[in-house]
């Protein structure tokens, strides 16, 4: 019986191993009328299972934290690369600037995005297009902000460099707008292509301490692409406006030209009046007038 009653608790302390080394964490054993070194040798069995189910946890959440990591960055380059397809889909300035709102609330989770053009002068920054309720009522106002240091945009447009704060009441510059109520952080970031600033990509979350340097580092190269696609849109305007100016200056000197040439040149009465010989006509004295117009310029 002496022997049983020994042998009996040892076999369920062997089980109790077994399924532990097996992986199952959840075993129990009762070893209150356990003494000795059979008490102490449950007691490591159990420390050890202990030790195991925390480095497991740890494991697991190590795992899920690299998961968000990887699907975070994963939404990082995707919006820079669907910015850059937008920038080459877009013919329109102003749809481009909209839908890259759109994008980087999508890939971001920011509540308000917004995008400011310096005026002509540079000394206004104009929200120009936006994403959120709030901007959408600002654009309406036809919100802008003095570029200096009296606001985040201000001081981002004035000095070209980015201004992030990661807890707004705490920082000396923010411009507290009634439109936007819950931004808790906020991150502006200048529009520059070869050292001209253009304007500024604004975004604000509704958590403090919102921007990882990740997400500092990947909006800076967005800021970087529309810098470069606001800047070919202005060169496209330009060089339409300067065609456009082209042609309306060849116009006037063809009409002159016309009127200059016929006032010299009484051509209509010798027009004959039958078409194919009006063709020829027509044709002759077009030759006439080109070379006329060599003259002339």
């Amino acid at each position: 019986m002496a022997v049983l009653s020994i042998l009996r608790p040892l076999v369920k302390l062997a089980n109790f191993a077994t399924e532990v080394s097996q992986g199952n964490f959840n075993a129990k054993f009762d070893d209150r009328r356990l003494s000795g070194e059979l008490a102490m040798l449950s007691s490591s069995i159990k420390s050890l299972t202990s030790s195991a189910q925390n480095s497991i946890l740890s494991l697991e959440n190590r795992v899920e934290d690299r998961t968000r990591e990887l699907e975070h960055r994963s939404s990082l380059l995707k919006a820079v690369a669907d910015v850059g397809k937008a920038i080459t889909s877009f013919r329109s300035l102003s749809e481009l600037l909209q839908q890259t709102t759109y994008l980087i609330n999508e890939n971001f989770g920011y509540y308000h995005v917004g995008i400011f053009l310096l005026d002509e002068h540079k000394e206004y920054a104009i929200l120009t297009a936006t994403n959120s309720t709030g901007g959408l009522r600002m654009l309406e106002n036809n919100h802008q902000l003095k570029v200096s240091e009296t606001s985040i945009v201000g001081y981002a447009t004035q000095n070209a460099k980015a201004r992030i704060a990661l807890d707004v009441g705490k920082d000396a510059v923010y411009f507290d707008n009634p439109d936007l109520p819950n931004t808790r952080s906020e991150m502006a970031l200048p529009l520059v292509v070869g050292g001209q600033i253009l304007g500024a990509l604004d975004v604000q979350s509704t958590e403090s301490q919102a921007f990882s340097e990740e997400d500092v580092a990947t909006l800076q190269i967005l800021a970087e692409q529309l810098a470069v696609a606001i800047q070919n849109a202005n060169l496209l305007n330009e060089t339409e406006k300067a065609l456009e100016a082209a042609r309306t200056v060849y116009g006037e000197i063809s009409r002159d030209a016309w009127i200059k040439f016929f006032a010299t040149n009484p051509v209509l009465d010798t027009l004959p009046h039958h078409p194919e010989q009006f063709k020829c006509t027509l044709k002759f004295w077009r030759q006439i007038l080109q070379k006329h117009l060599k003259l002339e310029m």
